[in-house]
């Protein structure tokens, strides 16, 4: 995934490291691999890292996701483990018909 900012800056990512307890930490190996991978297809004067975003995921380890009622009309949903932006809204929505809003 590659995206450019009105000023010309690139953002790329993304990757995922999976554990119990994965190292959050700057990796110069993930780093260097992405990079990598885009010079085969993207041309960019420029390719050096200036900056890190880090998501930390819950995740259970024997079911795709958990929902917990902590209060009436609210929800806490886990992460999908790694498939969160294509099954989120999805999710949600089932979610949501459930509580019957």
């Amino acid at each position: 995934m590659v995206t450019q900012t009105f000023d010309g800056e690139l953002t790329l990512g993304y990757s995922h490291e999976d554990g119990l307890s994965p190292d959050v930490f700057d990796k110069t190996l993930i780093d260097n691999l992405v990079i990598r991978y885009l010079r085969n297809f993207l041309q960019a004067p420029n390719l050096d890292v200036t900056d890190h975003w880090h998501a930390i995921h819950a995740r259970h380890p024997e079911q795709p996701y958990l929902v917990s009622q902590p209060a009436q009309d609210v929800r806490v949903v886990t992460a999908l483990g790694g498939s969160d932006m294509t099954l989120a809204f999805g999710l949600a929505r089932q979610v949501l018909g459930e509580m019957a809003i």
